[in-house]
């Protein structure tokens, strides 16, 4: 019988599961607060997930966050180099002093605004709506 993963999951039992090795955590549903600043997840895959949070000073390089549902998530100073968030919805998502070098926001949602290839999130080093 195949193993069956949980819907739901909190931030100790993510951080238990990464050290173990997974990788993979789409299709869940964060319904706490996540708490997951000053952490290490590079190549995380948080793909169609509902996420709430915080993960300032955190490094998030080539994370997947496509077609998630990330609202009123803290990602201040936090490395998301090369992250995928494709298609996501990101409404009242903080980027302040993020590293957002090579991600790809195409299709993502914000405030009723549609990113284009090349777009990226307001930042305070980056302060418009533009790759250029």
């Amino acid at each position: 019988m195949p193993e069956q993963h949980a819907t739901e999951m909190d931030a100790q039992e993510l951080l238990r599961l990464y050290d173990n090795g997974r990788r993979d955590f789409s299709d869940l549903e964060f319904l706490k607060y996540l708490d997951l600043d000053n952490v290490a997840l590079p190549q995380i895959v948080l793909r169609n997930c509902w996420l709430d949070g915080n993960f300032s000073d955190s490094n998030l390089e080539f994370a997947d966050f496509s077609n998630s549902c990330i609202k009123t998530v803290n990602f201040h100073r936090t490395n998301l180099r090369n992250a995928n968030f494709r298609g996501a919805a990101i409404d009242a998502t903080e980027f302040y002093d993020a590293n957002v070098d090579g991600a790809d926001f195409t299709g993502a949602h914000a405030h009723s605004h549609t990113f284009s290839a090349g777009e990226l999130p307001w930042t305070l080093n980056n302060p418009k709506l533009s790759g250029g």
